[in-house]
């Protein structure tokens, strides 16, 4: 019985998978035609965008799925060989080799898929190349083709993760950078705050909201603050640095407490989005992370056209 239930809890969880994303907005013309040519000029002109030390990335390809209004697109990072610097690890010197001119090292690939209707770029989780390498590339690329801010990219983050995070804080300061995207299940001041913005023909919005001396920002559900972090976190649609404090009781009876300050940044709080599995059920030619994306979560995608995919 117990070797039949752990067959049954390792099927069930093999059923489900999860996935990041990364919204890519383009701030002058956000017509789906225009991140599709974007991502082509990208493929095309082969760029080659360096990380951190000798690491590079690169985009190999970016193509249309035959079936659905999405892209596929291959990237991959490596290591750059320098012929100064093998190590012997017999002799343990560092020796000079030659190396042919196009080898590099420790490659890793990974397969994206990109919707313009939202865009969204979609990333398993777990891959080889992690969403944020894949967000270097994009910032990069993208200001070689179209010159500087002209391209916001931002994760798709956790809002519970980000309150969790900062509930026990006394927050006096607030650093917010929002974009005006897609209208998604927003009410209220969210979206009347939206509503302005795009009246107002504003592509990028930067704040920084601070508390009055000696007081600390009211951060209840649905107030002003709470709401400007969801419109960041929701969707991908900005990014916020929350700034705030904790007082530590001292250790001597009577002895002041000491302030502890912490900065939480939304960009380090990535969401999961759970999606099921049905690698089971798919044609052999189906590619292996399509069943997956095609069954994302509503709440992951409340654009009507983003469902329908």
């Amino acid at each position: 019985m117990k070797t039949k239930f752990r067959q049954f809890k390792t099927a069930e969880k093999h059923q489900w998978r999860t996935m990041q994303l990364l919204n890519i907005v383009l701030l002058h013309n956000q017509a789906p035609d225009s991140y599709v040519e974007l991502f082509n000029k990208m493929a095309y002109l082969d760029f080659v965008i360096p990380l951190r030390g000798d690491n590079y990335i690169e985009l190999l390809r970016f193509e249309k799925l035959a079936t659905l209004n999405m892209y596929e697109g291959t990237i991959v990072t490596y290591i750059g060989i320098r012929d100064n610097a093998w190590f012997n690890q017999k002799s343990k010197k560092i020796e000079s080799r030659e190396s042919e001119e196009d080898l590099y090292a420790n490659t890793k690939k990974a397969t994206f898929y990109f919707i313009p209707e939202v865009h969204k770029l979609c990333l398993l989780s777990g891959s080889e190349v992690t969403i944020q390498n894949i967000k270097k590339y994009i910032d990069a690329a993208s200001t070689k083709i179209l010159g500087p801010e002209q391209v916001h990219s931002n994760f798709v983050t956790s809002k519970d993760e980000i309150t969790e995070a900062y509930k026990e804080l006394n927050v006096n300061r607030v650093k917010l950078t929002i974009n005006y995207g897609n209208k998604d299940d927003i009410e209220g001041f969210e979206e009347t705050f939206s509503d302005l913005a795009k009246e107002g023909n504003i592509a990028l919005i930067n704040m920084d909201v601070s508390s009055a001396e000696n007081e600390d920002l009211n951060l209840t559900e649905g107030g002003m603050v709470d709401s400007l972090i969801n419109l960041v976190t929701k969707m991908g649609n900005g990014a916020a640095e929350i700034t705030g404090y904790q007082l530590i009781p001292g250790k001597k009876k009577g002895s002041k407490p000491k302030r502890k300050n912490h900065r939480i940044r939304t960009e380090n709080y990535i969401e999961k989005i759970k999606v099921k599995n049905h690698s089971d059920r798919r044609p052999s030619h189906r590619p292996p992370a399509c069943g997956p994306l095609c069954r994302l979560p509503e709440r992951a995608c409340p654009s009507a056209k983003f469902r329908q995919v």
